[in-house]
């Protein structure tokens, strides 16, 4: 399907799939001979070059980038055919893909541009709309892109084609080098492991955790539960044994859900919640060592997560148990609704 979007620009649009809300068209007009469309099979290797070109100009870098990238792509089984180009009289000047993930998210990477002008940015920021506009329809209810703090040009795209800054991510790893001293856990405490009887128990538990939560709280009203679950699930290779919940005399305290990486000796910590009755009383440090000790219980060297800069005491809690920091990205989200 074409569509004339003025006299001077052509859009042509994938075919919607769903009846998801289409975010309008930036009311830009942009010069003759730009062509903003699907990306076509023989030029999907020179748009993934193109998402992690930046302005230091390292070749080296961006090789060994999209190398791993592509290597991901492999393993993830990415469908790379699901870019968005800008050519400028037949020249790609910039591209944007979204990547579905389960729970109605989808990740975006867009390229960089070299001519920083006021009409480069206009036709690049359309061609990001273009691609969310194609994810929405596609039936993600989310979309969320991950930059390096310092990437002011992307940030500032984002920002134009209608995304919002979320916060800043620290990721970080702990090397499980020698096993780790568990403390017994003190009654009435146990621990209940996740079981298909048990899935409205977590669900309902992680739902409370989120409340006056420092982790990300503005997704509280962008996602609801069972999309957070189905996302969890496929951080990783989903196993039931490493998803708990803390019992203190029988009634939730405590989430804690870990998941296998692929093709990794990594386990993640893909969430921690206490319960808000329970905050203050010591239970991260035994939610986290429970963890910890399910390193070399899943055959795993490392443990990994990520959490908000703003979570200030989860942020020491982690360097007190001697996590390092491996780097930081700024999250940026855009739903297909936001919420009034």
């Amino acid at each position: 399907m074409a569509r004339k979007v003025s006299r001077r620009s052509i859009v042509k649009i994938p075919p919607d799939r769903s009846n998801a809300a289409v975010v309008p068209l930036l009311p830009t007009e942009v010069p003759q001979g730009v062509e903003i469309r699907p990306v076509l099979p023989d030029e999907i290797g020179q748009c993934v070059s193109l998402f992690f070109r930046n302005s230091s100009g390292d070749d080296k870098q961006v090789y060994t980038r999209v190398e791993s990238f592509k290597q991901l792509a492999r393993q993830e089984n990415y469908d790379l055919t699901r870019q968005i180009v800008a050519t400028v009289n037949g020249k790609i000047r910039h591209a944007c893909l979204f990547v579905p993930q389960s729970g109605r998210l989808a990740f975006l990477f867009t390229s960089w541009a070299e001519q920083n002008s006021e009409i480069d940015s206009n036709i690049a920021a359309r061609t990001v709309t273009e691609t969310c506009n194609w994810a929405f329809r596609q039936g993600s209810n989310l979309v969320q892109v991950l930059i390096e703090m310092t990437d002011h040009y992307r940030h500032e795209l984002c920002l134009k084609s209608g995304f919002r800054s979320l916060t800043d991510l620290i990721y970080m790893y702990y090397p499980a080098i020698t096993p780790r001293q568990m403390s017994p856990l003190p009654s009435p405490y146990q621990w209940l492991t996740y079981e298909p009887p048990h899935h409205d128990l977590f669900k309902q538990t992680i739902n409370q955790t989120y409340q006056d939560s420092l982790d990300c709280p503005e997704l509280n009203q962008l996602r609801n539960m069972d999309d957070v679950i189905d996302s969890h699930k496929a951080a990783g290779q989903f196993a039931p044994r490493w998803w708990k919940i803390l019992l203190h005399n029988d009634e939730p305290a405590a989430v804690l859900l870990l998941n296998p990486l692929k093709s990794s000796d990594v386990l993640e910590l893909t969430y921690m919640g206490l319960l808000p009755e329970f905050r203050g009383r010591g239970l991260s440090r035994m939610v986290l060592e429970e963890a910890l000790h399910c390193i070399p219980l899943s055959n795993r060297r490392n443990l990994t997560l990520a959490v908000d800069c703003r979570n200030k005491p989860a942020c020491q809690l982690y360097l007190n148990f001697g996590f390092e920091v491996i780097f930081r990205r700024t999250a940026l989200i855009k739903p297909s609704v936001w919420p009034k």
